[in-house]
């Protein structure tokens, strides 16, 4: 399943991750400061090594981020 994946970057809010799933559902979080790099991390990592149980293949499986 696809994954659409935004980090919304805000100067004076913490960052959101706002994923969009393929059947138009969405999960999203309030990122902590300076966390946007990790989780852009995780995304090439799980993507170079085919990961698709790893963080981002169970969000687009319908896990919500808070589970985590």
């Amino acid at each position: 399943m696809k994954l659409s994946i935004e980090i919304r970057k805000n100067d004076q809010r913490p960052s959101i991750l706002h994923c969009t799933r393929e059947d138009g559902s969405v999960t999203f979080a309030k990122l902590h400061p300076n966390l946007e790099i990790h989780d852009i991390t995780h995304y090439v990592v799980e993507q170079h090594l085919n990961f698709s149980n790893a963080f981002y293949g169970l969000l687009s499986q319908g896990h919500d981020i808070f589970r985590f």
